[in-house]
């Protein structure tokens, strides 16, 4: 009965250290892909905000040049 209980303990011990490793891996990974997502969030931002800097450019620039003709 002791043995039993020793396997068991000793079972669950070997299962946890494994278990802890094998989640360790993953909490790495994810922090790897979260900063690669971050990046890529930055980059897609950075490139709208240009868009829509251009965009804001051009209309004032169109409007300034309607009013040169109106005037």
């Amino acid at each position: 009965m002791e043995k039993k209980e020793e396997l068991r303990k000793e079972i669950t011990e070997i299962l946890s250290e494994k278990i802890n490793k094998y989640l360790e891996e993953i909490s790495k990974e994810v922090e790897k892909l979260l900063g690669e997502i971050s990046e890529n969030l930055k980059n897609v931002i950075q490139k709208k905000e240009e868009t829509l800097k251009k965009e804001v450019e051009e209309k004032i620039q169109g409007v300034s040049t309607s009013e040169d003709v109106e005037t």
